[in-house]
């Protein structure tokens, strides 16, 4: 069988009809899970499955841009908000290597001062895209993701699925 190239479109298609089929019947090997990262894990790889069925495509994950079942985000925007904002800002008002190391260390990054002044000196020769999610490093680097919600089918690179 001659796959079609998986677009845009018919993730979304596709993804409402997983999800009705999914919510139709109850799956034994959720059984007793109350972990919500295995039960995604476990639908994410369900979904990927059923859409390589029918479609040609490289297959992602929530760091590559597919981010089941709610959304699809574009890994040119899964940067976090706030550090990418701030560090735009910085260059825009002119800042540099040693600016930007002082913004790495206000925002608690965890790098050592020759990955800081690296980081630095590639954010100055490439300025970064603004990313939409927020990234808590008090909470242990988890991803938050209110603002990607609200800013889905808004900015290019973020589309609701369902």
């Amino acid at each position: 069988m001659n796959k079609k190239k998986l677009t845009i479109e018919l993730l979304q298609k596709e993804a409402k009809s997983f999800a009705k089929k999914e919510s139709l019947y109850y799956s034994s090997e959720l059984y007793d899970i109350t972990d919500g990262k295995a039960v995604g894990t476990y639908l994410e790889h369900k979904f990927q499955a059923f859409l390589h069925k029918k479609y040609k495509y490289n297959e992602g994950s929530s760091a590559k841009g597919l981010d089941f079942p709610e959304l699809h985000i574009d890994m040119k925007v899964t940067g976090d908000f706030q550090t990418t904002t701030g560090l735009r800002k910085i260059i825009e008002n002119r800042g540099n290597i040693d600016d930007i190391i002082a913004f790495f260390h206000e925002r608690m990054l965890p790098l050592d001062e020759i990955q800081a002044e690296s980081l630095a000196t590639e954010v100055l020769n490439n300025i970064p895209k603004v990313g939409y999610l927020t990234i808590s490093n008090a909470l242990q680097w988890r991803l938050q993701y209110r603002r990607v919600i609200q800013e889905a089918d808004i900015i290019m690179g973020i589309h609701k699925v369902l």
